[in-house]
């Protein structure tokens, strides 16, 4: 498992060359974290339904495809 410290690292790695790149870790929290959205979870899938006014839902795509990017290379010894 990992500790919270690597995965705040990875987060932050994961907005570099983004509007929030030198954000402060409230900034970071308040516009992408704390967002209204309707989550359904299946078996193979997880759906989430963004609120029409979060603004940040491109952003949002952005960096989870970059965690997931990062979680699927091997980590160097």
């Amino acid at each position: 498992m990992r500790r919270g410290s690597v995965i705040a690292q990875d987060a932050r790695n994961a907005l570099q060359e983004t509007e929030l790149a030198k954000a402060q870790c409230g900034t970071i929290r308040t516009r992408l974290l704390k967002l209204g959205a309707h989550i359904r979870v299946s078996v193979r899938r997880v759906w989430i339904a963004f609120s029409e006014s979060f603004t940040a839902q491109d952003l949002f795509i952005e960096v989870l495809r970059r965690l997931r990017t990062a979680a699927a290379l091997p980590s160097s010894p």
